[in-house]
């Protein structure tokens, strides 16, 4: 199998390599100063006092921006699990600039396994987003500024992640499963283009 151009591997999930594009490295400082910009806005937000915090905005700027794309790798891996578990084959996944992507080889026969397919990313987002937001919520009044900080900021990346890949078009996981539910009644031809016009 062979790996997109600029692609280094990083580990390995369940035997499908995981690769970060070099792209990934221009988009990490980029995040981290836009954060660094907002990061009063979104300490406010979060019902924290920006002092009580610590560190240099760019630093937290830097975490939120590694968190971002582990929740893009959880999210892909969900893909990846649930494609293998019902006869997907996949080459890998790949985290770049614009997100990530699971290379799939071949997507499950069946187009229910392939809506479910699609559908277990962003379930597996605003899972962890409503995971971290009930912590968020726990840790007030505690004086855990810099948990709840942390956990409140995670949890509206994975809302944002999971509701944006719903979006009925491609190649957001949204026009996949539009895709999968018109296969049956249009065939897969008809039915991806369908999908891919609205």
């Amino acid at each position: 199998m062979h790996a997109r151009p600029g692609a280094l591997q990083v580990g390995s999930f369940r035997g499908v390599p995981i690769r970060v594009h070099f792209t990934l490295l221009l988009a990490l400082p980029l995040l981290a100063l836009s954060f660094g910009a907002a990061f009063r806005q979104a300490a406010s937000a979060a019902e924290v006092p920006p002092e009580t915090l610590g560190g240099h905005p760019l630093l937290w700027g830097l975490g939120v921006a590694v968190g971002l794309f582990v929740s893009v790798l959880l999210h892909e891996m969900a893909h990846t699990f649930y494609a293998l578990r019902h006869g997907g084959e996949v080459h890998g996944i790949t985290l770049m600039i614009v997100g990530g992507v699971s290379e799939l080889a071949e997507t499950p026969k069946r187009p229910r396994d392939e809506a479910l397919m699609a559908l277990v990313g962003p379930l597996t987002s605003l899972g962890l987003a409503v995971v971290l937001g009930l912590v968020t919520w726990l840790m007030h009044g505690l004086g855990a500024f810099q948990w709840q900080f942390a956990c409140f900021t995670l949890a509206m990346l994975n809302l944002v992640l999971g509701v944006f890949n719903l979006l009925p078009a491609f190649p957001m996981d949204g026009g996949r499963i539009v895709r999968a539910a018109l296969t049956p009644r249009l065939g897969v031809v008809r039915g991806a283009r369908t999908a891919q016009e609205r």
